[in-house]
This record gives structure tokens, sequence and C-alpha cells, in this order.
């Protein structure tokens, strides 16, 4: 059935890719506690966590454990018998804590603070998994397939692929933060005004949102970054921005100004001054502090 769906989605809209869904630290496999219980995620004091739900467990996989053994058939078979590409939830943020793990990440230890001499083995579950990972991403680079994420890289090994990533609203404002150096993009689980106010409040961290609804969503992309700001951000097709000032790209780029009032409606007659100079291009916008304006940069 859901080969047929995603048959189906790209016969009638081939221009739109198709991603499934995967999480790499949950499973609700019946009788997962007895077949992966050499890749049980623990906390610092070796005691399994058990996820909120009755159902599911979470386990750190990695190439050489039960688990990373079984997942890594998943990723294949979404891939090459659905023809899908990858979605992965909460990619470096489900299981997190240092712990005695029985494989050790190469990296982390435990010191005395009297002799500094080591006192145990740690491992780092965003370490101990990135090789998995790696074999992962080289697999679906070999099918000339993509991954979107939810939230930040943890590590340089996977900012470094430059696949996208997103911040999901639970992880507040630190998130946005951390994901300046990866894809500044968060995600809104909100509606309506509630989607909008977001969107404004997130662009204080410098992140542009997607949201459900709302005509400001199509605004917004494609969005490439060249400046992220508290409360305005620049990317080469648009400038966002929760503030007022003057925007521009420093050179003779015009652009169409829209201004969005406090609660999400497209203003008629924006407050927008354009303004010339050498042949430089730029926009004054004052306007009060619940608007947002999107400057969208016209073709030369």
């Amino acid at each position: 059935m859901t080969k047929n769906m995603i048959r189906a989605f790209q016969q009638t809209a081939p221009e739109i890719p198709i991603y499934a869904y995967m999480h790499k630290n949950l499973c609700s496999e019946f009788g997962h506690q007895q077949k992966y219980a050499d890749s049980e995620a623990i906390d610092p004091e070796s005691r399994a966590l058990t996820a909120k739900s009755k159902i599911s467990g979470r386990y750190v996989p990695t190439p050489n454990n039960s688990y990373g053994r079984e997942l890594a058939k998943v990723y294949r078979y979404l891939v090459d018998d659905l023809d899908a590409h990858l979605y992965m939830d909460e990619i470096c943020l489900s299981v997190t804590e240092w712990a005695p793990y029985s494989e050790w990440d190469q990296h982390t230890v435990e010191l005395n603070p009297e002799t500094h001499e080591v006192k145990q083995t740690l491992s780092i579950p965003n370490l101990l998994t990135k090789p998995w990972l790696e074999e992962m991403i080289a697999f679906l680079k070999s099918r000339d397939k993509k991954l979107m994420a939810n939230g930040p890289p943890a590590t340089r090994t996977l900012l470094n692929h430059h696949y996208p990533h997103f911040v999901e609203h639970g992880m507040g404002e630190v998130g946005l933060i951390n994901a300046h150096l990866a894809t500044p993009l968060g995600w809104s689980y909100d509606r309506g005004l509630k989607g909008f106010e977001h969107f404004r409040h997130n662009l204080g961290f410098g992140a542009l949102v997607m949201t459900w609804s709302g005509p400001w969503t199509l605004d917004c992309f494609p969005f490439t970054p060249i400046e992220l700001h508290s409360g305005y951000i620049i990317g080469e097709e648009r400038i966002v921005s929760n503030r007022s000032g003057i925007f521009g790209w420093g050179d003779a780029s015009e652009a169409e100004v829209k201004v969005y009032d406090g609660q999400g409606q497209l203003l008629v007659s924006p407050p927008v001054k354009h303004l010339t100079d050498d042949g430089i291009s730029r926009y004054e916008i004052r306007m009060p502090s619940d608007h947002v304006a999107i400057l969208l940069r016209k073709a030369k």
C-alpha cells in the first residue's frame, strides 16, 4: 500500500520529493527488549532508559550491535523498495546522556579529579552512533537520495554533510541558536494567528519558521541564508524582519515588500520608502513591533 501510494505521488507530482519517516532510537517492535538487549540506551548508572510509552524502548544503533544491523535493513528498505528519501526524527536528540556503554566512542572518559587518572570509559550517544550514521549517509549518497532531519547536528561530521535540519517547536530558543551553523529553520505546530506569532518570535533568534498554514509561509521560501541577526535575516532571495529599519542587499536589487500586521494579515499599503543612493537600492520600513516585513528580491 505504501509503495503504491508513493508511486502515485511520484506520477502525479514528480517535482515533489517523498520522504519516509524514521527514528533511529525508538523501537516498538514486538519483543524488542529481548531482541536488542545489547543495544539498549542507558543512563550514567547503567540503568536502561525507558520511553514514556509502554510500547516503545530506546536503543543506540552502532554498526556492531544487533539494533544497528537491523535498523540498517529498514533504511535500505525505505530507499530501495519504496524509492523514498529519508526524514530522520530527533536525529541527535532522543538519547544524549553520557554513560558506560559496552562499546566505547573512542573519545570519552571519566577522570579521577585528584589524580587525573582514567576511572572508566564512557560513551556519548551522538559519538557512539556516528559510524552508523556515516554508513547510512554513504548509502543514501550511493542511491542519490537525500536526508532531512529534526534537530541541529551535534557533530561536525554530520554538519559537514550539509543536509537540511530543522528545529521543532518544542526545542525553543536554544534549539534555534544551536541551528545557526546548520540550517536556521524552525517548525511550528500551530496554525493561524498562533503560527504567525511563533514565526515572528523565532525571527528574534535568527531563524525562519515553517508553519502549517498562512500566506507568510509562501512568501518565505526558497531562502538561502546570507546573514542571521536578532530580528531579521537576509537571504539571497528575500529578507525577513520583525524590526523596523533600512534593508537591502548592498547593490541595485529592487524588491516587492510585503508587511503583515499583528494578526497575520497582509497590509494593502505597507509603510515602505524606496531609497536609492549611488546605485544602491534600499528600503526603509517603519512598522509596529508586532508586524513582519518580507522583501522579495526581484530578478535583475
